[in-house]
């Protein structure tokens, strides 16, 4: 059967972040999911992790380094789950954040939430809130009104594969791209 949501995580050469990203992904509770770990042509050989003999994680790699955007669209064409979520490697979640969003997508084809900043002891130091799923899409023409980017988007698999994943040409904002494409004349939702 297969998973609710995959999880896509890429990287490069970051090997302890990817450590404790995929451990984030994995202890998410009361989802069934998959992670799709996108090395992104590392240089260094990646080392024996013990997240990486989890039955629920599957490593694609590229042999040369395209871009978090072709990383992103190769996690998305071996992906399994109904909904996609991305996790840059530097980013951590909350244990319910995925189990929430999936309780309140109802209709829509993208969620997402507040997000927080933490220093090194995980204390909270800053926050944003959710932007209002009113007049979202004129404001994202004006900038990048999600929190997070892309770590704290799920999304419909069909709505970003029918805009046809990331633009491979952008080489940042990329994650403020693909939510306006994928959401213009469709219902959003929000966390929070």
């Amino acid at each position: 059967m297969p998973p609710d949501v995959s999880v896509i995580i890429p990287t490069r050469d970051r090997w302890q972040l990817l450590l404790r990203s995929a451990g984030c992904a994995l202890g998410q509770a009361g989802v069934a999911l998959e992670v799709v770990i996108v090395d992104d042509g590392s240089i260094t050989e990646c080392p024996d992790l013990k997240v990486l003999r989890d039955r629920r994680v599957r490593m694609v790699r590229h042999t040369t380094s395209r871009g978090v955007s072709a990383a992103r669209n190769t996690g998305m064409e071996v992906a399994r789950g109904r909904w996609l979520a991305w996790l840059d490697d530097d980013d951590l979640w909350a244990p319910d954040k995925l189990a929430v969003q999936l309780g309140r997508i109802g209709t829509a084809v993208i969620v997402y939430g507040a997000a927080v900043a933490v220093d090194s002891t995980f204390r909270v130091t800053e926050r944003w809130p959710a932007p209002s799923t009113e007049g979202l899409l004129p404001a994202l023409f004006r900038g990048n009104v999600i929190p997070a980017g892309s770590s704290n988007v799920m999304a419909s698999a069909a709505a970003v594969k029918a805009v046809g994943g990331f633009d491979e040409t952008l080489t940042h904002l990329e994650d403020w791209d693909i939510v306006a494409e994928a959401c213009p004349t469709r219902t959003r939702g929000k966390v929070r």
